[in-house]
């Protein structure tokens, strides 16, 4: 039986990080590996070039009325992520992760890391993406009500895995030490 992986990122638009997911999650499909991509924002450009093997879907689910989908979907989607956000991060891990992995990776900051960090899931490995140098980042505590917060949920990952070594050390400096 193969690991299962499941992935958070903010979206599959056109940008770097999601053209790095892309190719991760098409790698570790090739590995042998049952791979789960959840985003948060309904941009799916992307899309075509990630392999038919990897399953995708929004952080919620799309409403349907009686199997019709209810129009102003962006609106009330938006208006629900927003209430979940407001959730504790374990609540709000439930309502989006929902089922049982190996491993958890928030690939980028923000909503996906403050998730993956509120996992119930004890068995799993947590992996955080350092994507940019938090320190000239306009917003580095997206996502966190507080940087104790932001500090406290990446203490809770195994592996905080830094892309560049001004990331790695921009990211001490804001958050503090963890396995990187």
């Amino acid at each position: 039986m193969s690991k299962r992986i499941i992935i958070l990122n903010h979206g599959l638009h056109i940008a770097g990080v999601s053209r790095a997911l892309v190719n991760f999650a098409n790698a570790l499909v090739d590995h042998g590996y049952d791979v789960t991509v959840k985003i948060e924002i309904n941009d799916f450009t992307l899309l075509h070039e990630l392999d038919s093997r990897v399953k995708i879907s929004l952080f919620l689910k799309e409403p349907h009325l009686f199997g019709i989908r209810i129009k102003g979907f962006l609106r009330y989607y938006n208006y629900w992520l927003n209430r979940v956000y407001r959730l504790a991060p374990e609540k709000q891990y439930r309502r989006i992760v929902k089922g049982e992995y190996d491993i958890e990776i928030a690939f980028n900051r923000g909503a996906a890391a403050r998730i993956i960090a509120g996992s119930t899931n004890f068995s799993s490995k947590k992996l955080a993406w350092v994507h940019s140098d938090y320190m000239k980042n306009d917003n580095p505590l997206a996502g966190f009500k507080s940087l104790t917060e932001a500090q406290m949920a990446y203490q809770k990952f195994n592996t905080i895995i830094c892309v560049s070594r001004q990331a790695q050390t921009s990211f001490l400096e804001k958050f503090g030490g963890g396995t990187i």
